[in-house]
């Protein structure tokens, strides 16, 4: 590697933690649903070595009527072995693979240079890598999904090692690039769902791909493909049971469709996959609204930052004129695939989902950089001054957004509140002999067993009456705030982050 490059490249990834690690443990503001339940199931694991159901290392884990893959539960119980049962060991994970993303982005982009055998300019080569990590350190997108417990920034990570692998192996040759790119794809399937599909798809396209252009090294191509077949062959079982196929079918894009006929559903399975497949590509979804979801970005903010527009379609252009450029395969190939899942599930565009978009968006981007930057080139300076003007505009400003703002008014997309429920019953739980939750609060089973699994509340309906056998005994009732912000009875009101004193639950004394 260029030393001169190495500064450079250390003070980016520095950048990229920063932004990912910085107060995570509080921002986004609590956990939300999911991060609660793999934070219970990593503690039992690491204490029991069994999850919340008493089942011994289970392979995939039960969880809200589908099932989880394992690695990044596991890998939160490592971290709870070192910091604890908190927030922080529950994102640590997602945080370091984001980090580390963005630093290995910088050889995956850097190899691909190396292979490309077009006539792509000098400057091209010289700061494509480094530009291109700079950018994904500081995309919005990948930051927001770095520092929530996401399963699918592991699964990006493993997905990103076994391409670079598979490089390696084309340049070099070595068993051990395509036997560790191989297993770097199997790895990404057992963290998050999407790559159950892409994995297979590189698998068979890059195996395809060797055994055409490399015919001396068809044995080890095939003996690292049956290897890849064995590491799959738990959860390739475990897809055609019923708890396997649960997740695809809950989110199946056609599951309102089922009752249509046959040739109905020819008709209209494909035109519902190119209205979703191309969603993810509309100026809405990455400018201006996301997808709607309050949790995966903020509020009038987009996954990419507007500058990047035009550096995206000068990105574009310049790809397209390349001929026979590997750099234009390895970046259309991610391109087409990322949004191939989406293309079948509901809602249609999901960020989360299509989070592995930001790697060649990224790479296209910068492209598109270098390329204004030499068309003015005689006034590169004010280009550049101009250019680093506005990046540190809406970097600045998302960032206030983000820390000043999205905590108080999303709140709620994080479960924010569930935490003071617990906190403010584990307080007061020795005074009362009953403790009872009103299930419209209806994810606090899971926060009462992250938080404090040795209370045993009664969780009731919003209808339930205090029984007449129950007279003389101290009973602590937690409920919804249904407005009344005063009473003898009122015993805490559990606030949300914010200025407005928004209740989220209260606690009464009956």
């Amino acid at each position: 590697m260029n030393k001169r490059l190495l500064i450079p490249l250390l003070l980016t990834v520095l950048l990229a933690g920063v932004l990912r690690f910085y107060k995570v443990e509080q921002d986004p503001p609590g956990l939300y649903i999911d991060e609660a339940s793999i934070g219970y199931n990593a503690y039992q694991i690491l204490k029991t070595g069994k999850d919340e159901f008493g089942i011994a290392h289970p392979l995939f884990f039960k969880s809200f009527g589908d099932y989880k893959m394992p690695v990044y539960i596991y890998s939160v119980a490592g971290a709870m072995s070192v910091f604890g049962k908190n927030e922080f060991a529950v994102r640590l994970p997602s945080a370091l693979a984001g980090t580390l993303t963005v630093f290995l982005f910088y050889f995956f982009v850097k190899k691909i240079l190396e292979l490309n055998r077009s006539r792509s300019s000098q400057v091209i080569k010289s700061y494509l890598p480094l530009l291109s990590t700079f950018l994904l350190a500081i995309s919005s997108w990948h930051i927001h999904f770095s520092r929530g417990g996401f399963e699918v920034n592991e699964g990006m990570l493993f997905y990103l090692v076994g391409v670079y692998l598979l490089l390696l192996f084309w340049e070099k040759k070595k068993r051990r690039f395509i036997i560790g790119g191989f297993f770097a794809l199997a790895l990404a399937m057992y963290t998050y769902h999407v790559f159950r599909i892409l994995s297979p798809m590189t698998w068979v396209i890059t195996s395809i791909l060797f055994i055409l252009k490399l015919p001396k090294d068809r044995k080890e191509i095939v003996i690292a493909g049956v290897m890849f077949l064995l590491f799959l062959f738990p959860i390739l079982q475990f897809s055609f049971t019923p708890e396997g196929s649960s997740r695809f079918s809950a989110s199946s894009a056609f599951s309102e469709y089922s009752t249509r006929s046959a040739q109905e559903k020819e008709f209209t399975f494909p035109m519902i996959s190119l209205k979703n497949y191309f969603s993810f590509f509309s100026l809405d979804f990455l400018f201006s609204n996301g997808d709607g979801n309050g949790r995966h970005q903020i509020h009038e903010f987009g996954l990419l930052f507007r500058f990047e527009f035009i550096f995206l379609i000068l990105g574009i252009i310049w790809i397209v004129e390349q001929k026979k450029s590997f750099l234009a395969y390895i970046t259309f190939f991610l391109l087409i695939v990322a949004p191939i899942l989406g293309a079948v599930a509901r809602p249609s565009p999901h960020s989360l989902r299509g989070l592995i978009l930001v790697l060649p968006l990224t790479m296209i981007t910068s492209i598109g950089v270098i390329t204004f930057l030499e068309f003015t080139r005689k006034k590169i300076k004010i280009a550049l001054i101009i250019l680093i003007l506005i990046v540190l505009y809406e970097l600045s400003s998302y960032i206030h957004a983000y820390y000043y703002h999205y905590s108080k008014v999303n709140a709620l997309d994080w479960g924010a509140g569930y935490k003071g429920i617990v906190e403010k019953a584990t307080e007061k739980s020795d005074q009362y002999d009953y403790l009872i939750v009103d299930k419209t609060l209806s994810f606090a089973p899971t926060y009462f067993l992250f938080y404090n699994d040795s209370l045993k509340p009664i969780f009731v309906t919003s209808d339930w009456i205090k029984p007449k056998s129950w007279d003389g005994k101290h009973i602590l009732y937690i409920r919804p705030f249904y407005g009344k912000r005063s009473d003898p009875k009122l015993v805490n009101n559990i606030y949300l982050p914010g200025n407005n004193n928004d209740i989220f639950a209260q606690l009464w004394e009956l």
